[in-house]
């Protein structure tokens, strides 16, 4: 199967499109690759693009692939969910006639879905489905992914500083360490999106690490990588709920919000068979990363 002669990466700056990126100048050398972000610095391979403000006819086309890796954890008062995620699919297919028809890969999220009662995942799945509505469109829908500054990773260390001052002893609202997900390593999500580039499946495809975990295991292996003992109590989920909702999404939202709160308690797993079939092998557990250890596969920043 021959590789796309251009590509286009919308959102190279953060950290999934920047692993793509990467990814794909190591494998195709010879490739066009453009990748975009407000703040990057223009050059050979990228250029400084906002897609709200700037003209898309200003990037250099034909494209045969381009890759939506535009996203936000966190919204804010200027860029709500529904502009950075479905505002944003809706423009790029206005566009997609004048960057050469390209096939279309899009950045999504595990879980997403129209009824889904969590904005972040809501406004995800319109995008999908505003996209997929489309020919020659793909999805993929990654779980945690497991780099070093992950938000799950910061919060789980959080968590385990507190234990610090109760001999071991950690309180988590009830039904939290049995919600089970399934974290991919960031060398493989980039690997497979780079199989999507190339192969270009159409549909959804969800992108899962090799082994599933609940949220117990993971901070039972972090405390075990510091030598420490861990055991965890659980609280009525209520109060834990009421606590978040009044007092510590409304003054402290950079610890925890209530959307990131809901998502402690919805399984984050799927098939891997897809990702298995267009990598040529199984993802692999991220099992290490809970432990501090790094990407196996991981390549540098260039």
């Amino acid at each position: 199967m021959e590789k796309p002669q251009s590509v286009l990466i919308l959102g190279a700056s953060g950290r999934i499109g920047g692993d793509l990126h990467q990814r794909l100048r190591a494998q195709y050398p010879e490739m066009r690759l453009l990748g975009t972000g407000r703040k990057v610095v223009s050059g050979e391979h990228w250029q400084a693009f906002d897609p709200f403000r700037d003209d898309w006819g200003n990037l250099s086309g034909p494209f045969d692939v381009v890759v939506n890796a535009i996203g936000a954890i966190r919204p804010s008062r200027a860029m709500p969910y529904t502009r950075i995620h479905t505002d944003l699919t809706r423009r790029l297919l206005a566009e997609r006639q004048g960057l050469g028809n390209p096939h279309i890969v899009q950045v999504s999220a595990l879980g997403a879905r129209l009824d889904h009662p969590v904005p972040f995942l809501q406004t995800k799945g319109e995008a999908d489905a505003l996209l997929l509505a489309e020919p020659d469109t793909s999805v993929v829908r990654p779980s945690v992914v497991c780099h070093p500054e992950t938000v799950l990773q910061a919060r789980l260390e959080k968590l385990l500083d507190g234990a610090r001052f109760s001999f071991g002893r950690l309180l988590v609202p009830r039904g939290f360490p049995a919600t089970r997900i399934q974290p991919i390593w960031p060398s493989d999500l980039a690997a497979l999106i780079a199989e999507m580039v190339r192969q270009k499946p159409t549909g959804i495809v969800p992108a899962v690490g090799g082994e599933v975990f609940t949220f117990g295991d993971l901070l039972q292996m972090m405390a075990q990588a510091k030598g420490r003992s861990l055991s965890l109590v659980e609280l009525p989920r209520k109060m834990v709920e009421g606590l978040v909702r009044n007092i510590i999404s409304v003054w402290f939202p950079g610890v925890l919000n209530y959307d990131q709160f809901q998502l402690l308690f919805l399984d984050n797993i799927g098939d891997a068979a897809i990702a298995t079939a267009l990598l040529g092998r199984a993802p692999r557990s991220t099992r290490g990363f809970w432990r501090g250890k790094p990407d196996p596969d991981a390549l540098g920043r260039g």
